[in-house]
Parts: structure tokens; C-alpha cells; sequence
């Protein structure tokens, strides 16, 4: 309730220049200056510059999501959208991400010698950390007919992505749609991702693939 109090009293008394087209953008980039300038030490600190500039832009944010009154503005769905932009545009943040949640990155030795499958169809999930003491989130996966899907949020969204094959052990994966606002936020249509297989067992196999300024890795189990 203090944050909206905050959120309500900031965007009438700063009003608004910004659009809708680029408002989550705009906003990114502003509070990815502000995070720096201020020096957050956490994640968990970026409240007051995240809040300042959600209200600085509050009227691209109801033009963008078609809402006449700014108290129904899903703060949770604004937050995660800024994440996904925060993903490619603000090294930063994502700095801050790794740090506190390093003690759960799992860093896998690529196999030289690696067989990678002849057939990337099927069904798997991959976990991805969190920061501090949360459980890490798991992400249903399915590749079938060269297209690429996941369920997040317990299911309840997806995104969609078109699969290349560019050699035996290296793949594309072309972004299509999405109705998960923190992968909606972080691509278009039409944005490729590379991954690099390094792994490959009965049980799963271990990519390698860099989004912005990060690397990552991804192991995919799969299911049966």
C-alpha cells in the first residue's frame, strides 16, 4: 500500500511526456541511470527509482496497456516487463542478479568430445535461480515440428519461437510471440538467440548461449 500511495502521489504530481510505443524503454533506460547513480547495492533497492520513473511516464503506461485510470495499473506486470528490458539494456541490474544469486549458478565443463542429438524433439524443463532464498523457477519446455515452446508461470503464459538448425551441435531460436510479460518485454518478433550445445547424456543436455552482456547456461532434463 506505501508503494501505491508513493506510486499515485508521484504521477500526479510529476504528470507525464512519454508514449506508449516506447514507454517500457524509456523507462528502462531511466532507471537503469538511476540505479547507477544512486549506487543500489541490491535488487531489492530499486523500488524508489523504479516507482519515480513508472510515475514520470505514468501516461504512456495507461495509453500502452489501455487503461483510463492509473490505479489499475498492474504494478507486478509493470515490474516484471522491466525486468525483460533490463535483461538486454542494463548491465547494471543484471550485475546485481548474478551477484546475489551466484551461489546457485551452476557452471557446467563443456565436453570436447560432445555427441550432440540428431533431433532436438521432445519434452523438457530447465530451472532457472533466483536471487536470495528463493526456490528456482522451472520452465516446461516442448520442441516439436521446429518450434520451440515453454510454459512459465506455472503454465498460465507461454512463448512461442521458431528452432534453426545451424550445425550439429549449435541452434537458433527465433522469437515468434508471447503472452509472459517478462518475455514479451525482452524480444520482438523476429530477435534470434544462439545456443551452443556442450553437453549431451540420456537425461538431458547443457547449452551455452549470451543474452546482452551475459552468458548462460541452460541444462534442459527431459521428461518423459
Amino acid at each position: 500500500m506505501k508503494i501505491l500511495s508513493l506510486f499515485l502521489f508521484l504521477s500526479i504530481a510529476l504528470g507525464s511526456t512519454s508514449y506508449a510505443q516506447d514507454v517500457y524503454d524509456k523507462i528502462a533506460k531511466q532507471t537503469c541511470k538511476c540505479f547507477e547513480k544512486e549506487k543500489i547495492p541490491k535488487t531489492e533497492d530499486a523500488g524508489y527509482c523504479m516507482i519515480k520513473y513508472i510515475a514520470k511516464n505514468i501516461k504512456g503506461l495507461k495509453a500502452f496497456h489501455g487503461l483510463e485510470k492509473e490505479d489499475k495499473l498492474d504494478l507486478q506486470e509493470v515490474s516484471i516487463r522491466l525486468s525483460g528490458k533490463y535483461t538486454k539494456q542494463c548491465a547494471y541490474y543484471n550485475n546485481l542478479l548474478i551477484e546475489e544469486s551466484k551461489s546457485k549458478i551452476k557452471v557446467y565443463e563443456e565436453d570436447l568430445d560432445v555427441v550432440c542429438p540428431n533431433d532436438l524433439s521432445g519434452n523438457y524443463y530447465y530451472l532457472t535461480p533466483t536471487a536470495g532464498d528463493g526456490d528456482p523457477v522451472k520452465t516446461y519446455v516442448t520442441i516439436e515440428d521446429g518450434v520451440y515452446t515453454e510454459l512459465l508461470n506455472e503454465g498460465k503464459t507461454y512463448s512461442k519461437l521458431d528452432l534453426k538448425i545451424i550445425d550439429d551441435c549449435t541452434y537458433q531460436l527465433i522469437f515468434d510471440e508471447s503472452d509472459d510479460p517478462g518475455k514479451d518485454s525482452m524480444s520482438k518478433k523476429g530477435d534470434t538467440y544462439t545456443y551452443r550445445i556442450i553437453q549431451n547424456s540420456e537425461y538431458s543436455f547443457v547449452v551455452i548461449t549470451k543474452i546482452a552482456f551475459t552468458e548462460f547456461y541452460v541444462e534442459y532434463v527431459r521428461t518423459k
